[in-house]
């Protein structure tokens, strides 16, 4: 296909079932993206400790905060690659949602 561009990536989702038998079919989603750009054709170099590293680090200890109590509610945590080619993981999440 003239145009295509096809990606390949790996995202990571945990699923904490919430204890409230009336409230456990509801869901919060949080969610990071651990990719970033690298390098541009020119050699310049894009850092990704910013907006990568810091989304995943706080998504690593929100989960470590969700883990110490429960929760009524059903928490999804999710750590999406191809974020900065095109959404790739969020979107491949989302359609269709697995819940």
């Amino acid at each position: 296909d003239a145009g295509v561009r096809r990606h390949t990536g790996c995202s990571v989702v945990a699923v904490r079932r919430g204890s409230d038998p009336q409230r456990a079919d509801e869901y919060v989603l949080i969610g990071a993206h651990f990719d970033h750009v690298g390098r541009r054709s020119d050699g310049e170099i894009f850092r990704g400790a910013d907006d990568n590293a810091s989304g995943t680090s706080a998504l690593l200890a929100i989960a470590r905060a969700f883990a110490a109590a429960p929760t009524k509610r059903t928490i999804v945590l999710a750590a999406f690659s191809g974020e900065e080619k095109g959404l790739i993981g969020s979107d491949a999440f989302a359609a269709p949602p697995p819940f």
